[in-house]
């Protein structure tokens, strides 16, 4: 039962660690364009 329940929580601390990646690739995609996401995909 341990092992499921590290396992488990290993993944999600991965999955926590890409999604802190990507939040932080789009900021920089968002400061190297200049203007925000929303307002590239409304055009």
């Amino acid at each position: 039962m341990a092992s499921v329940t590290s396992r488990y929580v290993q993944a999600k601390s991965a999955s926590e660690q890409v999604k802190g990646n990507f939040l932080k690739n789009v900021h920089y995609f968002e400061a190297l364009v200049g203007m925000p996401i929303q307002r590239l995909k409304r055009n």
